[in-house]
C-alpha cells in the first residue's frame, strides 16, 4: 500500500524544476506585458470613449460624463499596474514587508501634505 512511499516518507527529496531565468528577468516581462495593455487603454481613455459610448446607445451626457472620468484615472491605471507588478516582485525575493513600511511612511505623509 501506502508504506512504500519515498516522497511521503522524505518530503526534502522532493526536486523541483530549476529555471535559467532569475526573478529580476520576469520582472521586465512582467512590466512589458502590463503596459503592453495598460498604456493603449489609457491613451484610449485620455483621446475619449464618447463615440464609443454614444454608439453603445448610452446617454450623451452619461457618455460626457464616463469620458471625463476616464480621463482623470488614465494615469492612475498606470501607476497602479506599475505598483502592482513591483509588489508582486517584493513578495517574489523576499522582501514583501517593504509594501508595509512604504504604506506607514505613505499614511504618515497624507495628513501633513494635503
Amino acid at each position: 500500500g501506502g508504506d512504500d512511499c519515498e516522497i511521503c516518507d522524505n518530503p526534502q527529496s522532493i526536486v523541483l524544476p530549476s529555471f535559467s531565468r532569475s526573478a529580476t528577468t520576469y520582472f521586465v516581462r512582467a512590466l512589458f506585458v502590463q503596459f503592453a495593455f495598460a498604456i493603449p487603454i489609457g491613451l484610449y481613455w485620455i483621446i475619449g470613449v464618447k463615440p464609443l459610448l454614444m454608439a453603445c446607445e448610452q446617454d450623451e451626457t452619461v457618455a460626457t460624463l464616463a469620458e471625463d472620468y476616464l480621463r482623470i484615472l488614465a494615469p492612475g491605471m498606470w501607476g497602479y499596474s506599475l505598483n502592482f507588478t513591483i509588489c508582486t516582485f517584493f513578495q517574489v525575493i523576499g522582501l514583501a514587508n517593504i509594501q508595509t513600511y512604504v504604506m506607514i511612511i505613505a499614511a504618515a505623509l497624507h495628513w501633513p501634505l494635503n
